[in-house]
């Protein structure tokens, strides 16, 4: 064998170039966990922003049928839009990177406050739909621990049963 080889084999070259190796592989998991937190709590932001916009949109709503105010009605009613849009991303992205115990928490909510507790329009699609997101979360770590139902309700606001 040559020297050189006996050389790295018997110094710490080897045990720092695994520990190298190692410390590469945990550093990249974290940034990749902190990227995928990220994405989980801009879903968060993006579900509260919705809920201001809904507030306002009723009580800027409520004042237009008060003053019988045009202007404001349209105001009222582009809030509500705005709103809306702001509910499919918190959604989709609370879905696809949030906690199973938030997801489980906006399942119940929209079977309770939405059209979640009625079935599904094409349920095949949305099965289908549900698998890539269960992809989603068990690629990312975030938990497969969520049921189809939960999903469903979440992102389609119907029932799979």
């Amino acid at each position: 064998m040559n020297e050189w080889v006996k050389t790295l084999l018997s110094s710490g070259a080897i045990a720092g170039l695994v520990g190298g190796i190692v410390s590469y592989g945990t550093a990249s998991y974290k940034i990749d966990q902190e990227r995928y937190s990220r994405q989980g709590e801009s879903g968060y932001e993006s579900l509260m922003e919705a809920n201001a916009l809904h507030r306002q949109s009723q009580t800027m709503s409520s004042l237009a049928r008060e003053t019988k105010s045009d202007a404001l009605a349209l105001e009222a009613s582009v809030l509500e839009r705005k709103a809306q849009q702001a509910y499919v991303v918190a959604q989709h992205k609370i879905a696809a990177f949030g906690d199973a115990s938030v997801v489980d928490a906006m399942s119940r909510y929209y079977s309770e406050h939405s059209t979640a507790a009625l079935p599904c329009d094409d349920m095949k699609k949305f099965k289908a739909d549900l698998q890539i997101y269960k992809a989603i979360r068990n690629t990312l770590g975030v938990g497969t621990n969520v049921s189809d139902s939960a999903l469903a309700a979440v992102i389609f606001q119907c029932n799979l049963k």
